[in-house]
């Protein structure tokens, strides 16, 4: 009798204990998966909770690209041998803990082999990182992703002179469509200068020296890459609005020379597409310019990027350095003697990730821990690089298809928009003769006749402007940095000065009537 007791006490100590214990085994259960883990919360959530789970070093990692194409094969950051394929052996030292961004993976890979590589890599950083944070990869988008296979518009000056916004944004949609499904998620584009000076190389990247069209087109194509937003959906793309700010009017007409004018009127003129990108395309990214303004360089410029930009406009993004931005702070202004001290002072002046590769930022460790630069600036960068990777779910689905990537790329509706684009870009400035030429193009466009090539001579076009060394009385000379355009000069006697531009008309529109 006392043993059919002593079992059933044993039986009800073990039901109670096994019921007290229950939601505790699910409470674990439960917490197993992280907030940050959860896309149903909010994303300030989900932030807040896995930048408190990260150590320096991770954090750290955030805010750094890396241009394998552009590394030493030696270098330790390197991750991709010779042929572009990835090591994983290698990428346990410099993926460690993570990554910010990495610049370009569509250098020298195809629509599929850059999808597969970013799959791959994502793939690694998910499974061989202690908190799987993924990776930003970004490209060149200025009329199309720059990429083998990519879908190639007319350029950016040409599409501004369509004064189509509706055009423009469904440019950038198939741009954005495009190098998404490729596996990358941001855009260094639009370009939002205003190219106020003929002698500068970057004319043809601008959309104008008119703040309200550029504005207006600017706007159009954030909303083209990004969509209707916050959330960055699996077709479109981060937005990046540069180069911030006051970069197309530089002194002698020389790229990254000093803009020095009035702040009246660089609030009411340069900084306003900028401006309109925050306030009503709500941009994912801004990057700053290489230049400087009153004797301060952009990359230093805390009122610049953290008072005007994020206070005044309330921008929420992420900021990115121009490449090398950071450490021209000492080569170029000389505003610093030491690649450190560059770091400090981009940092806490609103810069979030240095690119393309990790150079002055890699000295923030040390400098953190000998107390010369607040972890509050870190964790400050760290929280918007993470709040862009929760926007576009890279998160919760950071893979991409390569079949449907080789599908998308340049297939036959983005080439129709293409030519639609270039049928609404086409600009002639002359008299009599220009006009009739303009009538021939139209018409052989639209009967899609076999057209001829031929070079019509313009003087100072808007779409492709030069810089002119007017030195001596028989030189002329190019001066057109950064461009990928290969002009020719021709100096004539009794002829006016310009240069060939090529297009596509029948060459007996030139015949004398």
């Amino acid at each position: 009798m006392r043993s059919s007791l002593a079992i059933a006490t044993l039986a009800q100590r073990f039901l109670i204990a096994a019921f007290l214990c229950a939601p505790i085994s699910w409470s674990a259960t439960a917490q197993s998966v992280p907030p940050y883990r959860d896309p149903k919360l909010p994303v300030e959530q989900r932030v807040a909770d896995l930048l408190s789970r990260m150590t320096l070093d991770e954090k750290l990692a955030q805010l750094v690209g890396t241009w394998q194409t552009n590394l030493p094969e030696t270098s330790s950051q390197r991750f991709v041998d010779s042929s572009g394929k990835f090591l994983p052996d290698r990428a346990a030292v410099a993926l460690k803990y993570g990554l910010g961004e990495m610049t370009r993976p569509s250098n020298h890979r195809g629509p599929r082999e850059e999808a597969d590589f970013t799959n791959t890599v994502q793939k690694w950083l998910r499974e061989n990182t202690r908190l799987g944070i993924p990776v930003i990869f970004h490209e060149e988008c200025l009329h199309g992703e720059a990429a083998p296979g990519g879908t190639s518009y007319p350029q950016a000056i040409a599409l501004a002179s369509t004064w189509d916004p509706a055009l423009v944004r469904d440019v950038f949609s198939a741009t954005a469509a495009e190098v998404r499904a490729r596996g990358a998620q941001q855009c260094l584009t639009p370009v939002l200068d205003l190219a106020r000076d003929p002698r500068w190389g970057r004319t043809e990247e601008t959309y104008g020296e008119d703040p309200y069209l550029v504005s207006r087109i600017g706007v159009a194509a954030i909303e083209g890459f990004q969509g209707p937003g916050p959330v960055i959906d699996k077709t479109h793309v981060i937005a990046t609005a540069k180069h911030f700010a006051v970069h197309g009017q530089p002194e002698g007409g020389t790229n990254a020379a000093p803009a020095n004018y009035s702040e009246r009127t660089i609030r009411e003129y340069f900084l306003l597409p900028f401006q309109e990108a925050v306030d009503e395309a709500g941009v994912g990214s801004v990057m700053a310019s290489y230049n400087q303004i009153d004797g301060i360089p952009s990359h230093s410029n805390q009122h610049l990027l953290d008072g005007i930009l994020r206070q005044e406009w309330g921008f929420r993004g992420m900021l990115v350095s121009d490449y090398f931005g950071i450490t021209q702070l000492r080569t170029l202004h000389h505003v610093v003697d030491s690649d450190a001290a560059a770091a400090k002072m981009a940092l806490e002046a609103g810069v979030d990730v240095e690119l393309p590769s990790a150079d002055a930022f890699t000295h923030l460790k040390d400098m953190v821990a000998s107390g010369d630069v607040s972890e509050m600036y870190i964790d400050r960068a760290v929280a918007r690089v993470l709040r862009m990777k929760f926007l576009t779910g890279l998160f919760d689905d950071p893979y991409v298809s390569p079949d449907y990537a080789e599908k998308i790329t340049n297939d036959a509706e983005h080439r129709e928009l293409a030519l639609k684009a270039a049928h609404e870009a086409l600009a002639l400035i002359g008299r009599t003769r220009g006009m009739r030429l303009a009538h021939v193009a139209r018409r052989k466009f639209q009967e899609r006749r076999p057209i001829w090539q031929v070079r019509v001579r313009t003087f100072m076009l808007a779409k492709r402007q030069i810089a002119v060394d007017q030195s001596g009385p028989d030189r002329r000379h190019l001066r057109h940095s950064q461009s990928s355009l290969s002009e020719k000069f021709i100096n004539r006697p009794g002829r006016h000065f310009g240069h060939e531009l090529p297009l596509v008309v029948d060459p007996r529109a030139f015949h004398e009537r």
